[in-house]
């Protein structure tokens, strides 16, 4: 046995080194300091002229012509003037009343409730969905003797013949 006393462990912590970041592993994306290690595609073509640029304008068409008083800060700001009449004024807004409303009346005041109201219009024949409902089926069952699928033992009835309304009823009691 030796006298020595044994060494305390050491904590990473403790030492001085580099860190994760100071290894910067380069990009595999783009074409400047791309990984060496990896693939890279050319980043320009030496392909053929299309033939298709020899066809004419490929443009959408006139659908999207954009109108000459639309800028790419938006409309023009000129003032527009029209030789047609003004519109009448319907006049003063009517404002409703402070009685017109009755939130009092309402059916659930302090509970959320989907809207009563819908965009759709009512079909002129109805509905007429030909499927069968969830209660239209009736499947197999699944425990017993007449399970779909699975083997089963056969399976007997071994019940004793009642005295009651039997041949060997004795009727002249």
């Amino acid at each position: 046995m030796s006298s020595e006393t044994a060494k305390p462990r050491q904590i990473g912590a403790m030492f001085r080194g580099p860190g994760p970041a100071r290894y910067l592993l380069p990009g595999s994306t783009g074409f400047k300091l791309h990984d060496p290690t990896k693939n890279k595609a050319p980043a320009y073509s030496l392909g053929i002229k299309s033939s298709k640029l020899d066809q004419g304008p490929a443009s959408p068409g006139p659908a999207y012509l954009v109108p000459p008083n639309i800028t790419r800060t938006g409309m023009e700001g000129t003032p527009r003037y029209s030789l047609a009449a003004r519109t009448r004024s319907t006049g003063a807004f009517q404002t409703p009343a402070p009685g017109t409303y009755s939130p009092e009346k309402q059916k659930y005041p302090y509970h959320k409730y989907p809207p009563q109201y819908s965009f759709g219009s009512r079909t002129k024949t109805g509905k007429k969905d030909r499927t069968p409902g969830p209660n239209m089926y009736n499947l197999p069952g699944i425990l017993g003797p007449k399970a779909v699928g699975k083997k089963s033992a056969p399976s007997y009835s071994l019940v004793g013949r009642s005295k009651i309304g039997g041949f060997h009823e004795d009727l002249q009691r």
